[in-house]
């Protein structure tokens, strides 16, 4: 059976090595974003981040190392209406660390640094109505802070949005299956605590017929979801819960 494939537009914007590029490139099921890093990359001092969009103005979304691996169809699947990817050169040298005074050591300046907390920001468009999905997201949000919830300052607007933005798309997917889960036999119940998140997708008013659940797109939610487990600062949130 042949590989399944999908098309992505790759941008490279004008790097200092002087390269820029605009590609078509066809994804098929084995590609990884590690495996794309290697094929793009300029030369050995530097690395590509990876930036994903809908659209080819953005808003762009930049991937974290955890899902590096994790093959890029997948990703598609779980992000649904994903058809961009920008490639940006980043030097490897390494940033020399601020001076630490004989008044302070390294570890004093990483807890002052790790207290202050924060939220991503709720989703607001000017001219329209958010969208359902959108809704969503700010309802996390909103979950995370009723619950005492939140990320490190420093990290909110880039990996805590990256988060809240996988968990809506994973509930998003499963939104009007609700009771098909928690119904079925095979499968553990949903968390009581998603259940205000259930029958958000007013397909009738859209006047479309309901999506069904496949098992592919379900698995790449769920390898997108592990992989979040393994961003540094959740690491090393649980180490200090543990400590």
């Amino acid at each position: 059976m042949a590989a399944v494939c999908s098309v992505l537009h790759i941008w490279k914007p004008l790097c200092v090595h002087g390269k820029e590029w605009r590609v078509f490139s066809a994804v098929d099921s084995s590609l990884t974003f590690k495996a794309l890093e290697k094929k793009y990359i300029c030369q050995q001092d530097t690395t590509l981040d990876i930036s994903i969009a809908d659209t080819k103005d953005g808003p762009w979304t930049e991937l974290q190392d955890a899902v590096f691996e994790i093959p890029i169809l997948g990703f598609i699947q779980a992000f649904q209406n994903l058809k961009f990817l920008k490639l940006t050169c980043v030097s490897n040298d390494v940033v020399s660390a601020p001076c630490v005074t004989s008044q302070e050591n390294a570890f004093s300046v990483l807890m002052n640094a790790s207290m202050a907390r924060d939220l991503p920001e709720a989703k607001s468009v000017s001219g329209r109505e958010l969208h359902s999905k959108e809704v969503m997201f700010n309802d996390i949000v909103e979950m995370y802070k009723g619950k005492g919830l939140d990320f490190p300052k420093s990290a909110a607007s880039t990996d805590g949005k990256y988060i809240i933005q996988v968990l809506c798309n994973a509930l998003w997917y499963i939104t009007n299956h609700h009771r098909t889960i928690d119904e079925a036999d095979t499968v553990a119940g949903l968390p009581a605590i998603f259940s205000a998140f259930s029958d958000r997708d007013d397909y009738k008013a859209k006047k479309v017929k309901r999506k069904l659940l496949t098992a592919d797109v379900l698995h790449s939610h769920s390898q997108v979801c592990a992989a979040i487990q393994k961003l540094e600062f959740m690491i090393a949130y649980i180490f200090l819960e543990l400590t």
